[in-house]
């Protein structure tokens, strides 16, 4: 849905399930709260990305950059 699979890495920051399938969904969220190692390296690499990409001033940075573009390409 929209931006989601670009946020989430399937298998490293989250589960991606494409068909809205009730059973993958319920086999995802069942091998996160069995496997805690999981859970935390998941946690760990969502932050790690998060922190990589979508922080305020990366977000300030590429609207900026978008903007200049935009107003180089009408000058």
């Amino acid at each position: 849905v929209g931006a989601i699979p670009e946020v989430v890495v399937n298998g490293e920051t989250g589960f991606l399930i494409s068909d809205y399938s009730v059973k993958r969904y319920a086999e995802a969220v069942k091998k996160i709260i069995e496997n805690p190692g999981l859970f935390s390296f998941m946690s760990m690499e969502s932050r790690k990305r998060f922190e990589e990409k979508y922080t305020l001033d990366i977000n300030i940075e590429n609207i900026n950059s978008t903007f200049e573009e935009i107003l180089n390409k009408h000058e």
